[in-house]
């Protein structure tokens, strides 16, 4: 029930996250074994490619589910081609939950006729997942669509289990990365410029934010 950090891989100057990714995976697949910890990767848009979805699924022996967007311009514009134009009715899993006066509705659409696309000899399932915020009323308030790419087969999990697993991705960056980055200010408070230092202040602010995250879900 607590999205906890594992693992902590200081990125070189001369990259970013993106960059990085692999070498972090494969830092990973070092720590904790292939294929037992570890049973699925979540990621942004940014670190969707064919070298990192194949890191992570021959190097980790692990299942990925990586977002779409331009970047990645032939997988998106086949993923749209298959489900962008499926009606509500088709929708294979949804959710609906009212926050602050608002509905916000959640749709699911799944299919495996991209087996092995584009080069991606791994890949098994798409997913495209719709976000509606509906007002008191029933006027629709705002829209988003976004798709997701797996080596996982569309039976491996349930449909209301991807649409799960796309919701948990956000747990990453609320109850992660935005407790080191706004409660914590990570980010404003360095202390020290020292590399060891400040490789041993990255581990233990997130020890602490693991301890926190722990005390959320069981007080």
């Amino acid at each position: 029930r607590a999205p906890i950090c594992i693992h902590a891989s200081p990125i070189p100057k001369e990259t970013n996250e993106m960059g990085h990714f692999a070498a972090a995976v494969r830092e990973v697949a070092r720590a904790f074994g292939r294929g037992s910890m570890v049973e699925l990767v979540t990621a942004d848009a940014g670190m969707t490619s064919l070298e990192n979805a194949t890191v992570v699924h021959e190097e980790l022996h692990a299942g990925y589910l990586f977002a779409l967007k331009g970047t990645q311009s032939e997988l998106l514009a086949e993923a749209e081609r298959h489900l962008a134009n499926l009606p509500e009715q088709q929708a294979i899993a949804r959710t609906e939950e009212t926050a602050g006066g608002k509905l916000e509705r959640r749709l699911l659409w799944r299919t495996a006729e991209m087996v092995g696309y584009h080069g991606w000899a791994h890949l098994r399932t798409v997913l495209r997942v719709r976000w509606e915020t509906v007002s008191k009323d029933g006027t629709l308030i705002a829209e988003m669509e976004r798709y997701f790419v797996s080596n996982e087969a569309a039976g491996r999990f349930t449909a209301a289990q991807w649409l799960a697993i796309v919701r948990a991705h956000w747990q990453v960056e609320n109850g992660v990365h935005k407790t080191l980055d706004v409660a914590f200010r990570e980010d404003d408070r360095p202390w020290s410029r020292n590399p060891d230092a400040m490789l041993a202040l990255m581990i233990l602010r997130r020890i602490a934010c693991n301890a926190m995250a722990i005390f959320r879900a069981h007080t």
